[in-house]
């Protein structure tokens, strides 16, 4: 199926520990390009977003843990209907990259944080 593409939701699921930061890492194959367009976030509780880069630290937000970008920035999965929200521009990950968010806890108990980026998923020419 070389340069096909499909419909895809690219995911990840990490559960961080009390006021603890861990990253969601959302990766593509070597023979994939994702191009995402919208993005959700599930969570259990409270969180902030301190960054948004790829594996050679390309920013996608300029948040950080002085400015970070907190749960509330984002619609609530799990009571909008509308719950995933549409990027000013798609998020491209080339082959054998990922997009990662650094993500902390404010909730002070274990949370749990699922990563959508709905999109398309392109296969392409094996080199």
């Amino acid at each position: 199926m070389a340069n096909g593409k499909r419909a895809y939701w690219l995911t990840d699921t990490i559960s961080v520990s009390a006021n603890a930061t861990l990253e969601a890492e959302l990766r593509v194959g070597a023979n994939e390009r994702f191009t995402g367009r919208k993005l959700l976030i599930q969570r259990t509780a409270g969180f902030e977003i301190r960054s948004i880069t790829d594996d050679s630290g390309l920013p996608f937000t300029n948040a950080d843990s002085g400015d970070p970008l907190t749960g509330d920035s984002f619609p609530d999965a799990l009571t909008e209907h509308a719950g995933y929200l549409e990027l000013p521009a798609p998020i491209i990950v080339e082959k054998s990259n990922a997009i990662k968010f650094s993500v902390t806890d404010t909730s002070g108990a274990t949370n749990t944080i699922r990563v959508i980026i709905l999109g398309e998923m392109e296969q392409l020419e094996k080199t």
